[in-house]
C-alpha cells in the first residue's frame, strides 16, 4: 500500500539519511550521506506493510526525484542495473528515521528541531501510530522506521538508483523485509 507524503526541495547534491537525534558529528558511526544526488524537488513515499505481523507499520522509505519520475519509460530493469548499496549503515534508536538536505541538517540538535521531527511522526501525541511520517519545513521527511521503538534500535540499508551520469535520482531504505519480520517473530 503506497502512499505519497509530500515533496522537498533539494539545494544541495547530497540527502543526510539518520536518526534525527544524531548531530553531524556523529557521521560516520550512525548515519551517513547520498552524495551526488540530482538536485531539484524531491517526492517522498511510504509503503506500508500488509502481513499479518507488521500490517499497517512502515515497510519502505522511498523518495525521488520528480524530474526523472515524470520522464522515465518505467523499465524496472533499468533501475535494477543501476541500483547501488550505499556505503553506511542507518542506526535507529528514537525509532525515527530522517531524510535532509544536508544544507539543512543542524550542527546541533536543538529543542525546535526536536518537536519538529516528534510532530511530524506523532510521537509526542500518540505513541501506538507508528505510521507516521511528514515533510519537514520542506527540506526533509521524517518517518517511524518499521518496528522501531517496539522492538529497540535497529540498523538499515540504504539503496540509491542512479541515472546514467551517475546522479543519485531514488533511494529507499527497507525497514521490514521478510528476514527482520521472522527474527522478530522468533523473539515472540
Amino acid at each position: 500500500m503506497d502512499k505519497i507524503i509530500g515533496e522537498f526541495t533539494l539545494k544541495s547534491d547530497k540527502i543526510r539519511v539518520t536518526d534525527p537525534t544524531y548531530e553531524k558529528i556523529n557521521d560516520k558511526n550512525f548515519c551517513g550521506k547520498v552524495f551526488n544526488c540530482k538536485k531539484g524537488i524531491w517526492v517522498a513515499q511510504i509503503t506500508k506493510s500488509i502481513t499479518p505481523f507488521s500490517n499497517g507499520l512502515i515497510e519502505r522509505i522511498t523518495l525521488y526525484n520528480k524530474d526523472y519520475n515524470e520522464q522515465k519509460n518505467n523499465d524496472i530493469f533499468d533501475d535494477f542495473k543501476r541500483m547501488y548499496e550505499e556505503d553506511f549503515r542507518i542506526f535507529c534508536t528514537s525509532g525515527q528515521v530522517g531524510f535532509f538536505d544536508e544544507n539543512n541538517y543542524p550542527e546541533q540538535i536543538t529543542d525546535d528541531f526536536t518537536y519538529k521531527c516528534l510532530e511530524a511522526t506523532k510521537l509526542s501525541v500518540e505513541r501506538k501510530s507508528l505510521e507516521r511520517a511528514d515533510i519537514i519545513d520542506g527540506t526533509g521527511l521524517v518517518c517511524w522506521a518499521g518496528f522501531g521503538l517496539k522492538y529497540g534500535p535497529m540498523l538499515y540499508k540504504c539503496i540509491s538508483i542512479r541515472n546514467e551520469t551517475c546522479e543519485a535520482i531514488r533511494i529507499f531504505v527497507d525497514f521490514i523485509t521478510d528476514e527482520i519480520e521472522d527474527m522478530f517473530i522468533k523473539r515472540k
